[in-house]
């Protein structure tokens, strides 16, 4: 597996211009076609407007070196992902290290506001291995909660979620593939010195629907 240097981490984490990145997020669109893609249909479209740099757009600027490193991951989850979907409907790739801060705030996808409720594939590395990275996960929402009280917004989700019970899904293997309901899960990753990196492939239609059995598993691990 490959490891990234502190300066290479930072050039990463904060490139990302991102209303989000307040909230300890670091993340950046998938602008290629990587994979087939499908539309999103959604019951309600007055989102919050969320401007995301794309990953490939910075890195054009980075030393060759990182190049290489962040397309050969690119590269691994997209045969990974390849595994299990037909097609997905958004994508992007997320970073994660304490120098964002301790936590990330909880937070749902865009696709709880979508007509059909599919799930997410992500494909999660952690680049360093000294501690495992945790996926939290909140109680399920319905799709009539998330549009009756608006829980997209970044302050909706984190005041419904507050005081509520947690898990804290620990994913011990340097690298995992989870696979959850995105829009319907309220969910965020503690940030550790290790540097984690999850590309997500949202909306995802799978090859073989019987593996999506539960809202939340890991379903794979290398």
């Amino acid at each position: 597996m490959i490891s990234l240097t502190q300066i290479e981490t930072n050039f990463l984490l904060f490139g990302s211009s991102s209303i989000f990145h307040n909230d300890g997020l670091s993340i950046y669109q998938l602008g290629g076609k990587y994979l087939d893609r499908h539309k999103i249909t959604f019951i309600k479209e007055d989102f919050e407007q969320v401007t995301l740099t794309k990953i490939e757009d910075r890195i054009i600027d980075a030393s060759d070196e990182l190049r290489a490193k962040i397309t050969m991951l690119l590269e691994d989850a997209v045969n990974t992902v390849e595994k299990y979907v037909v097609s997905i409907g958004r994508q992007g790739v997320l970073i994660s290290h304490n120098n964002l801060g301790a936590d990330m705030n909880p937070h749902i996808h865009r696709q709880a506001y979508a007509t059909e409720s599919l799930p997410c594939i992500t494909v999660h590395y952690n680049l360093s291995g000294n501690f495992p990275a945790i996926f939290r996960t909140y109680p399920s929402i319905t799709t009539q909660e998330a549009i009756e009280y608006d829980l997209c917004r970044r302050d909706t989700i984190v005041e419904w979620c507050n005081n509520k019970p947690y898990i804290d899904n620990t994913l011990v293997h340097s690298k995992n593939i989870i696979l959850f309901d995105s829009g319907l899960i309220p969910h965020c990753v503690k940030h550790t010195t290790d540097i984690n990196v999850y590309f997500i492939f949202d909306h995802a239609q799978l090859i073989n629907p019987e593996l999506y059995q539960s809202p939340f598993a890991v379903i794979h691990h290398e």
